[in-house]
Protein backbone atom coordinates (compact mmCIF):
# COMPACT_ATOMS: atom_id res chain seq x y z
CA UNK A 1 0.00 0.00 0.00
CA UNK A 2 1.23 3.46 -1.11
CA UNK A 3 0.35 6.51 0.99
CA UNK A 4 0.72 9.84 1.17
CA UNK A 5 2.55 10.94 4.48
CA UNK A 6 3.60 14.36 3.49
CA UNK A 7 2.11 17.83 2.71
CA UNK A 8 1.91 18.16 -0.93
CA UNK A 9 2.00 22.05 -1.36
CA UNK A 10 2.73 25.21 1.07
CA UNK A 11 4.45 23.14 2.91
CA UNK A 12 4.49 25.08 6.54
CA UNK A 13 2.51 24.99 9.55
CA UNK A 14 -0.55 22.80 9.71
CA UNK A 15 -3.65 23.52 11.71
CA UNK A 16 -4.39 20.53 14.79
CA UNK A 17 -7.52 19.85 12.71
CA UNK A 18 -5.73 19.03 9.47
CA UNK A 19 -3.03 17.41 10.84
CA UNK A 20 -5.63 15.23 12.95
CA UNK A 21 -7.73 14.52 9.85
CA UNK A 22 -4.80 13.53 8.12
CA UNK A 23 -3.92 11.30 10.33
CA UNK A 24 -7.50 9.68 10.84
CA UNK A 25 -7.56 9.47 7.37
CA UNK A 26 -4.65 7.45 7.06
CA UNK A 27 -5.30 5.21 10.02
CA UNK A 28 -8.36 3.83 8.32
CA UNK A 29 -6.47 3.48 5.15
CA UNK A 30 -3.61 1.41 7.37
CA UNK A 31 -6.83 -1.06 8.22
CA UNK A 32 -8.03 -1.20 5.00
CA UNK A 33 -4.69 -2.88 3.88
CA UNK A 34 -4.52 -4.70 7.15
CA UNK A 35 -8.34 -6.46 6.66
CA UNK A 36 -7.08 -7.19 2.98
CA UNK A 37 -3.72 -8.61 3.77
CA UNK A 38 -5.81 -10.57 6.58
CA UNK A 39 -7.90 -12.00 3.99
CA UNK A 40 -5.50 -12.88 1.66
CA UNK A 41 -4.10 -14.96 4.48
CA UNK A 42 -6.91 -17.03 4.45
CA UNK A 43 -8.10 -15.88 7.64
CA UNK A 44 -12.57 -15.57 7.61
CA UNK A 45 -13.38 -11.91 7.63
CA UNK A 46 -15.67 -11.94 4.88
CA UNK A 47 -19.14 -10.95 5.84
CA UNK A 48 -19.84 -7.24 6.04
CA UNK A 49 -19.85 -6.97 9.84
CA UNK A 50 -16.82 -8.79 10.19
CA UNK A 51 -15.06 -6.64 7.85
CA UNK A 52 -16.66 -3.65 9.67
CA UNK A 53 -15.63 -4.86 13.18
CA UNK A 54 -12.44 -5.57 12.21
CA UNK A 55 -11.53 -1.99 10.79
CA UNK A 56 -13.08 -0.63 14.09
CA UNK A 57 -10.77 -2.66 16.19
CA UNK A 58 -8.31 -1.96 14.10
CA UNK A 59 -8.27 2.07 13.68
CA UNK A 60 -9.20 1.86 17.34
CA UNK A 61 -5.81 0.56 18.38
CA UNK A 62 -3.92 3.19 15.78
CA UNK A 63 -5.99 6.02 17.31
CA UNK A 64 -4.73 5.04 20.73
CA UNK A 65 -0.70 4.75 19.24
CA UNK A 66 -1.28 7.79 18.40
CA UNK A 67 -2.19 9.39 21.36
CA UNK A 68 0.88 7.62 23.10
CA UNK A 69 2.74 9.72 20.71
CA UNK A 70 0.98 12.92 20.95
CA UNK A 71 0.76 12.88 24.57
CA UNK A 72 4.75 13.02 25.00
CA UNK A 73 4.70 15.80 22.57
CA UNK A 74 2.16 17.95 22.60
CA UNK A 75 0.15 20.42 25.23
CA UNK A 76 -3.30 18.88 26.90
CA UNK A 77 -5.41 20.80 24.90
CA UNK A 78 -3.63 20.29 21.90
CA UNK A 79 -3.80 16.14 22.55
CA UNK A 80 -7.27 16.93 22.82
CA UNK A 81 -7.74 18.61 19.66
CA UNK A 82 -5.88 15.69 18.03
CA UNK A 83 -7.21 13.00 19.44
CA UNK A 84 -11.01 14.64 18.74
CA UNK A 85 -9.99 15.42 14.91
CA UNK A 86 -8.32 11.64 14.34
CA UNK A 87 -11.39 10.44 15.91
CA UNK A 88 -14.03 12.42 14.00
CA UNK A 89 -12.43 11.24 11.08
CA UNK A 90 -12.03 7.84 11.45
CA UNK A 91 -15.52 7.85 12.98
CA UNK A 92 -17.51 9.26 9.82
CA UNK A 93 -14.80 6.51 7.69
CA UNK A 94 -16.45 3.75 9.37
CA UNK A 95 -20.04 5.36 9.44
CA UNK A 96 -19.52 5.66 6.25
CA UNK A 97 -18.28 2.28 5.28
CA UNK A 98 -20.68 0.63 8.12
CA UNK A 99 -23.93 2.12 5.40
CA UNK A 100 -22.27 1.12 2.82
CA UNK A 101 -21.84 -2.97 3.95
CA UNK A 102 -24.69 -2.83 6.00
CA UNK A 103 -27.19 -0.83 4.65
CA UNK A 104 -28.35 0.56 7.16
CA UNK A 105 -29.33 4.43 6.60
CA UNK A 106 -29.08 5.61 10.06
CA UNK A 107 -25.62 7.33 10.16
CA UNK A 108 -25.27 8.26 13.95
CA UNK A 109 -25.76 4.87 15.24
CA UNK A 110 -22.73 3.36 13.45
CA UNK A 111 -21.02 6.73 15.08
CA UNK A 112 -22.36 6.74 18.47
CA UNK A 113 -21.45 2.77 18.16
CA UNK A 114 -17.72 3.59 17.09
CA UNK A 115 -17.45 6.37 19.42
CA UNK A 116 -18.49 3.87 22.56
CA UNK A 117 -16.30 1.10 21.34
CA UNK A 118 -13.36 3.77 21.17
CA UNK A 119 -13.61 5.08 24.56
CA UNK A 120 -13.99 1.58 25.88
CA UNK A 121 -10.85 0.56 24.45
CA UNK A 122 -8.99 3.53 24.73
CA UNK A 123 -9.56 3.17 28.49
CA UNK A 124 -8.38 -0.84 28.17
CA UNK A 125 -5.33 0.23 26.51
CA UNK A 126 -3.91 3.02 28.62
CA UNK A 127 -3.94 0.32 31.31
CA UNK A 128 -1.34 -1.13 29.26
CA UNK A 129 2.46 -0.16 30.29
CA UNK A 130 6.06 -0.49 28.86
CA UNK A 131 8.04 1.00 26.20
CA UNK A 132 9.21 0.21 22.87
CA UNK A 133 8.80 -2.94 21.12
CA UNK A 134 7.81 -4.71 24.59
CA UNK A 135 4.91 -2.34 24.62
CA UNK A 136 4.19 -2.76 21.27
CA UNK A 137 3.96 -6.81 21.60
CA UNK A 138 1.50 -6.37 24.78
CA UNK A 139 -0.85 -3.39 22.92
CA UNK A 140 -1.13 -5.85 20.13
CA UNK A 141 -1.78 -8.95 22.17
CA UNK A 142 -4.58 -7.03 23.50
CA UNK A 143 -6.14 -5.97 19.71
CA UNK A 144 -5.69 -9.92 19.02
CA UNK A 145 -7.71 -10.56 22.04
CA UNK A 146 -10.49 -8.56 20.39
CA UNK A 147 -10.32 -9.62 17.07
CA UNK A 148 -10.72 -13.17 18.04
CA UNK A 149 -14.22 -11.68 19.02
CA UNK A 150 -15.14 -10.99 15.24
CA UNK A 151 -12.98 -13.94 13.57
CA UNK A 152 -15.52 -17.02 12.54
CA UNK A 153 -14.89 -19.97 15.18
CA UNK A 154 -12.32 -22.50 12.50
CA UNK A 155 -9.76 -19.16 12.49
CA UNK A 156 -10.22 -17.82 16.47
CA UNK A 157 -6.67 -20.02 17.01
CA UNK A 158 -4.86 -18.26 13.98
CA UNK A 159 -6.06 -14.40 13.84
CA UNK A 160 -4.07 -13.41 16.83
CA UNK A 161 -1.23 -15.11 15.93
CA UNK A 162 -1.65 -13.53 12.32
CA UNK A 163 -2.13 -10.24 13.81
CA UNK A 164 1.01 -10.02 15.79
CA UNK A 165 3.37 -11.62 14.14
CA UNK A 166 3.10 -10.14 10.45
CA UNK A 167 -0.21 -7.77 10.42
CA UNK A 168 0.62 -5.08 12.94
CA UNK A 169 4.30 -5.27 12.45
CA UNK A 170 3.47 -4.25 8.89
CA UNK A 171 1.54 -1.65 9.90
CA UNK A 172 3.51 -0.05 11.98
CA UNK A 173 6.07 0.41 9.19
CA UNK A 174 3.19 2.67 7.87
CA UNK A 175 1.81 4.12 11.07
CA UNK A 176 5.48 5.29 12.01
CA UNK A 177 6.02 6.79 8.72
CA UNK A 178 2.90 8.58 9.12
CA UNK A 179 2.90 9.52 12.54
CA UNK A 180 6.96 10.90 12.49
CA UNK A 181 5.90 13.25 9.53
CA UNK A 182 2.67 14.62 10.32
CA UNK A 183 2.85 14.74 14.30
CA UNK A 184 6.12 16.91 14.86
CA UNK A 185 6.52 17.59 18.21
CA UNK A 186 5.52 21.29 19.01
CA UNK A 187 8.60 23.77 19.99
CA UNK A 188 8.08 25.83 23.11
Amino acid sequence: MRMRTKWFKNHGNRSLEETGSALGFIIWQIAIDRLKSLRGANIDVFSPIQSINFLGELAIFFIHNADRIIHKNYSGEDRATLIQQIAVNVANNYAGNAIDALGKPDVGDHKTHFIELLNERLAAYSTIAGEGEGLRFSLSRSLGGYTENIASEKDVPWVAQQLIEIEIPEAYEKFDTASDSLLVPVKA
